[in-house]
């Protein structure tokens, strides 16, 4: 029997998304506290060179995955027979569908997983209900990044991030969005706000930090000089600490990231009224489909003179969403999982 717990985090990718944030900062927490670690990353289409150098330096084993669906099945499921995890913790929809593969070839794990998004396979009913009975079945523990998309039951673990004071140098009429450009992000009405701005305040930039495959499309339909595209950055707090504001427009969230980021930058939040940022008091909510109101909005921020209100809050709220308290809780209760393993664990049991 071996005596060192092995942790397998499947997720989405290196270091794209919050999801993939949190998995990687759980990935080093695992090996500091003296576990073998592993991270699966179900696609390798981006250049992460600089997260892979990070996650192997601090000791972590780091897996991604090429081809198809069959093709990455077959290699979470070598995978999990040669090392054996005792937990395999995934985060997102396809990393769930790799984990009920590693867990059939190690019916001795323990199969968790973390809601990072109050919706839940959007467009695909069937696989959500298929995968969700199939999480039932095997005695699967669910996580929540946030109160707000917590499901009865689900044991919530907040986000958290390497808090920093980063010093900021505010450009004036400086807005950016940071994210990736798929449809739940919705970056076509981040600009659609912007351009609504401009029209009484002309000076206003945007620069849209990110890729995704709707990014092409969105450079053509926008090749207006006021709209910059630096691409995916592994750091996105510089053009944070810049800008006077960040804009989402997302159709579902849970608790983003880089809205905590911008906080630590004392970068002011525009956001729709869903969830994930209600909790947020350097959040400013607008109607989702309130254009008009979003623009005005964003006007009436950018001209806050002061920023001794986020200065108070990036102090205040610096223990909830720390990083060491978010990963501490996932090591003890990984601990606990692993107390408190039974036969019920066992594929068909």
């Amino acid at each position: 029997m071996k005596q060192t717990p092995v942790i397998m985090q499947i997720a989405g990718s290196l270091g794209i998304g919050g999801a993939e944030e949190v998995a990687m900062l759980l990935a080093q927490a695992v090996h500091a506290a003296g576990w073998q670690s592993i991270y699966v990353a179900a696609t390798n289409d981006r250049n992460r060179d600089a997260f892979r150098k990070r996650l192997r330096e601090q000791g972590v084993l780091v897996l991604e995955l090429a081809g198809g669906l069959q093709s990455k099945c077959r290699v979470v499921g070598r995978l999990a027979l040669m090392t054996r995890p005792d937990v395999i913790h995934v985060h997102t929809e396809l990393p769930e569908l790799l984990g009920l593969v590693g867990k059939y070839a190690a019916p001795g794990a323990r199969l968790v997983r973390t809601v990072h998004n109050s919706a839940h396979w959007p467009e695909h009913p069937f696989v959500r209900y298929s995968v969700n009975r199939l999480y039932r079945v095997w005695g699967s523990h669910q996580y929540a990044c946030s109160p707000e998309v917590a499901r009865p039951g689900d044991e919530v673990i907040i986000n958290g991030i390497p808090w920093s004071s980063a010093l900021s140098s505010k450009h004036n009429g400086e807005v950016v969005f940071v994210g990736r450009m798929e449809r739940q992000k919705h970056p076509d009405k981040v600009i659609q706000i912007v351009r609504e701005a401009r029209r009484s305040h002309p000076h206003i930039e945007l620069t849209m930090v990110g890729d995704g495959r709707l990014k092409p499309a969105l450079m053509r339909r926008f090749p207006q000089p006021w709209i910059h595209w630096p691409g995916a950055v592994d750091d996105a707090r510089p053009f944070l600490a810049r800008a006077q504001v960040t804009v989402f427009a997302s159709a579902y969230e849970g608790l983003p990231l880089v809205a905590l980021e911008a906080l630590t930058t004392l970068t002011w939040v525009l956001a729709p009224d869903i969830s994930g940022f209600h909790r947020l008091p350097w959040a400013e909510c607008y109607p989702p489909s309130d254009t008009m109101t979003a623009a005005k909005t964003l006007i009436h921020l950018m001209k806050q003179d002061s920023r001794n209100k986020l200065y108070a809050m990036r102090g205040m709220y610096r223990e909830e969403f720390s990083e060491e308290i978010m990963t501490a809780r996932y090591i003890a209760s990984y601990q606990a999982l692993l107390a408190n393993r039974t036969s019920q664990n066992v594929v068909g049991g």
